[in-house]
């Protein structure tokens, strides 16, 4: 069996090329819309560099952005503030390379170039982690490349990678923690490596707030408390802090008072700190790594918004997202059991209609529970979804806007996607077939969903019920295509998209070609599981097409209406 350490050391150097070649190919540089999730980021680095200081006021003045939180008359970016922290060298050097020429370049050019510095190039080599990690169970190159290739094409970990948001970046960041744990859990120097996942986590807090959900189980994977009663108490404690700031910045009935809800937070975290002594050098290197991003993140609240703990959501500016003392705390409400259905299996966002090959990560889950040396990295991955999906459920705004699929759910896809390696890697040979089979048609039918999104117009508006293919499909066939560096060549839309179509089609005949050879050595059984893969994909393929258009054909005149009048807006803002 391949997956010994000589050949986990062989990385797919060509594949992520090519994959950083489809990242860093679409510029999105629209001729009227301007993402508001982008520029809310983009402004921040901009008056940082720019102005040297935090306000945004001089950028929306010459251009105004929703996104924004607004305290003692100044105007804020309202997200988190890592990914533009991280981008400030490559600005300086976008900087340097504008003083060089005498030129200043058009603001969508540099934030294409911010973009693919700070979130494509980082996106594209986090593959080889993924890839090196997946041989510790014994996944073989034929299907380690496979996966790589429909996680890196095939969920929207593709679009994300393509701009300038948080999701994908905190996906790495909560990844290689993990990683960096369990490897230093193996080593000799486990302690030290605290260190660096605790900077990797407080990393993954700065540039996404919901990261926090991750970073705490990663605390508990490291301390080693997934037992059962372990677990119940370190949750009890989560809620109850949680329970003690809801109170303290009064968005629950006054029930305790801020008093008492300081009583209640000093009282479990020294709880906490008591029962930690026995592995507490784990517990301080990893708050000694955390400090450095946390240093800067606090700072910048205090600077903001007047506290460490003030998050720009508690200064929306803009009236549909702001906060509703008494109901909410940042817009969450109770969990709701119908919002994870449509996160998971939902037309318009749900994570398996766009990724369906993901499916399988949940027996992949259960095997890694059942399997005893793997057992607590299988209830730490199991518990990282779940966290996730209630987070998420009980977000009011939980479809995240005009967006390509759950984009609040990407930092668990590298999870998801090691979990369904997992189950293949670790059956007997006629399973690992039959298995590859389902998982080839799958896997091709995720990469071309989201290159139909992703080419287009990846802000799907929420008036469509099933925006894969009356947004993506219909502008892909209408010639619609999104900016990208072959337009910028002088290439027609049609035109320009055959360089990164072709890689996409490439990257779709390598699956299927390696996971053939998971089939056996014979030819003759290769020829017919590649021919069995293509006909399940085009079955599959065809299948949701009809149950799209008749689908469609089931709108009212009023839903129709509604589509019409988005796809006219579309229309305006890409030019068409």
């Amino acid at each position: 069996m391949e997956g010994t350490l000589s050949q986990s050391r062989r990385s797919p150097w060509l594949a992520v090329l090519l994959v950083f070649f489809c990242y860093a190919y679409f510029t999105y540089d629209w001729p009227v819309f301007r993402n508001t999730n982008e520029y809310s980021r983009f402004y921040l680095l901009q008056a940082m560099v720019d102005y040297g200081r935090f306000s945004i006021d001089d950028l929306i003045a010459v251009r105004d952005t929703q996104d924004k939180a607004r305290h003692l008359g100044r105007y804020y970016s309202n997200k988190a503030p890592g990914a533009s922290f991280l981008a400030v060298p490559a600005y300086l050097v976008l900087r340097r390379i504008e003083a060089a020429r005498g030129a200043r370049y058009p603001e969508p050019l540099r934030l294409y170039f911010i973009k693919v510095a700070v979130v494509a190039l980082p996106s594209a080599l986090f593959l080889l982690a993924l890839y090196r990690f997946w041989g510790n169970f014994g996944a073989s190159r034929s299907l380690r490349l496979p996966f790589l290739l429909a996680y890196a094409l095939g969920t929207i970990a593709w679009p994300y990678s393509a701009m300038f948001y948080g999701h994908q970046l905190a996906a790495i960041a909560l990844f290689l923690a993990f990683v960096v744990i369990r490897t230093g859990s193996r080593a000799s120097a486990g302690i030290g490596s605290m260190v660096p996942a605790g900077f990797l986590c407080g990393l993954a807090f700065m540039i996404e707030y919901p990261a926090a959900v991750g970073v705490f189980l990663l605390l508990l994977y490291a301390r080693e408390a997934f037992s059962a009663r372990r677990l119940v108490y370190y949750l009890l404690a989560a809620a109850l802090l949680v329970y003690a700031a809801v109170n303290w910045y009064g968005y629950l009935p006054p029930v305790v008072g801020r008093a008492g809800a300081a009583v209640i937070a000093a009282g479990v975290i020294l709880v906490f700190l008591y029962f930690c002594r026995r592995g507490a050098p784990v517990l301080y290197f990893f708050l000694v790594g955390s400090s450095i991003p946390l240093a800067a993140l606090f700072y910048y609240h205090w600077s903001c918004f007047g506290h460490p703990l003030s998050f720009p959501y508690m200064f929306e500016d803009f009236g549909q997202f702001a906060l509703v003392p008494g109901q909410t705390f940042s817009g969450f409400v109770a969990p709701r059991l119908e919002i994870l259905g449509r996160l998971l299996a939902g037309s318009r966002r749900g994570l398996f209609v766009y990724s369906p090959f993901l499916v399988l990560a949940l027996p992949g889950l259960a095997a890694m529970i059942r399997e005893r040396g793997w057992r607590k990295e299988g209830v730490f991955f199991a518990a990282v979804g779940l966290f996730y999906l209630l987070f998420l459920a009980a977000f009011v705004e939980w479809e995240g806007g005009w967006a390509m699929g759950p984009r609040h759910l990407v930092p668990i896809l590298p999870f998801l996607a090691t979990a369904a390696v997992f189950l293949i890697a670790r059956r007997g040979e006629s399973a690992r077939s039959w298995l590859s089979l389902l998982f080839g048609p799958l896997a091709v039918f995720s990469l071309t969903v989201t290159f139909l999104g992703t080419a287009t117009f990846p802000y799907f508006p929420l008036a469509f019920a099933n925006p894969i293919y009356e947004v993506g499909w219909r502008l892909f066939a209408e010639g619609r295509i999104a900016g990208n560096l072959g337009i910028l060549a002088g290439l027609s839309p049609g035109g320009s998209l055959l360089p990164v179509l072709a890689v996409a089609a490439a990257m779709a005949l390598a699956i299927v070609f390696r996971l053939a050879r998971t089939a056996g050595p014979d030819r003759g059984v290769r020829a017919i599981f590649i021919v069995l893969s293509l006909v399940f994909f085009l079955l599959l393929a065809g299948g949701g097409w009809q149950w799209s258009r008749r689908a469609e054909g089931r709108l009212n005149p009023a839903q129709r209406a509604l589509g019409e009048l988005e796809r006219s807006r579309i229309a305006w803002y890409t030019g068409y």
